[in-house]
């Protein structure tokens, strides 16, 4: 990326690993200690679900990365249905509960009821501040576009893309990753998968031509050769990118293995494996809405999509040029610091 867009090209860069990950494959090589998420899920087949916040009328044909609306409905009544062999681990972003607040879908005291209601239908709420326990426990991931699409491939366990076709396109280096992956922009695509996963019946993307091609160095040793570096560099001793590389490029000691997901002996979706009265007016009513906001951004005019992607295009360009130009970015921070004044 240096070498394409840098004015001063990519002389100056080493290429080390990322040093967070260093920390996750610590984690995933430890011995699974008990926690909470492992009383709440036990001996299902898990899920881990990742749900961008920008799903609303308010983000259509902008940013609107999210696909709560079209799969959420369906995935919270099959995860219902069928608590008893598949536990949906739900890790929203932080920001999603703020906006169902604020565009009037639920308010602040029917999301606390919601998050009881998820417990009593088998849901798992995960608000935790690390993700690493679910990423441990879970079999799987689906997530809208987000950090998770690079991370989770560091576990070696199936992903599954979730693409909104009005939202924005992704850049070149997220496309180039995704490919990698299962995608899915439906309903029918995400249950698919989900039986893929519990049956074995069909081959899952694998993920080892990812982790080759996007986690260079992931053998947990990034944070040793970026300390190895700054001390080369303190010392005013020239060392290279490549010459930094080849000292660890064969040390994959910690390497992840690709997983097989525990498949589920008994697994039938075409039969309800459970009937459950359990009432949860407050899940009722945010699948009801979410609905009902699908619909009303299916049937948008037209031309105001067209309109809005228009502008949210030359918006996006404007951005762009403005970050490839140093003054006009200067000029712009000034004027931030006007207006605020």
């Amino acid at each position: 990326m240096y070498a394409m867009h840098c004015p001063a090209g990519d002389a100056h860069v080493h290429v080390l690993g990322h040093p967070r990950f260093d920390v996750l494959l610590k984690h995933l090589n430890t011995a699974a200690s008990p926690n909470e998420l492992c009383d709440r899920i036990g001996a299902r087949m898990v899920v881990l679900w990742n749900s961008h916040f920008s799903f609303s009328p308010s983000y259509s044909q902008s940013l609107n990365f999210s696909t709560f609306d079209l799969i959420g409905p369906e995935l919270f009544e099959f995860a219902k249905s069928y608590q008893d062999n598949f536990c949906l681990l739900w890790r929203p972003h932080p920001g999603l509960f703020p906006v169902l607040a604020r565009e009037g879908i639920l308010t602040y005291s029917e999301i606390d009821q919601l998050r009881q209601e998820l417990v009593h239908v088998g849901i798992v709420l995960d608000e935790s501040p690390s993700h690493l326990p679910a990423f441990e426990i879970s079999d799987a991931l689906f997530t809208d576009v987000g950090s998770f699409l690079l991370e989770y491939l560091a576990t070696g366990k199936p992903i599954l893309a979730l693409h909104n076709p009005d939202g924005e396109p992704l850049n070149e280096e997220s496309s180039a990753l995704v490919r990698h992956y299962a995608q899915a922009s439906s309903p029918e695509e995400v249950l698919q998968f989900i039986d893929d996963l519990a049956t074995g019946d069909h081959e899952l993307p694998d993920p080892t031509t990812a982790l080759e091609e996007h986690l260079p160095y992931m053998d947990g040793h990034a944070g040793e050769r970026v300390a190895d570096l700054l001390e080369k560099l303190t010392a005013k001793v020239a060392a290279t990118d490549h010459a930094v590389g080849e000292e660890t490029a064969s040390r994959w000691t910690n390497k992840p293995q690709r997983h097989i997901p525990k498949r589920v002996s008994n697994w039938g979706r075409n039969k309800p494996i459970g009937t459950y009265q359990t009432h949860t007016p407050v899940l009722d009513k945010l699948i009801e809405n979410l609905r009902e906001i699908r619909i009303k951004k299916e049937f948008e005019p037209g031309w105001r999509k067209t309109l809005k992607r228009v502008v949210n295009t030359v918006q996006l360009y404007l951005g762009e040029a403005v970050k490839h130009q140093p003054v006009l970015i200067s000029l712009a921070r000034y004027l931030r610091i006007c207006i605020k004044k």
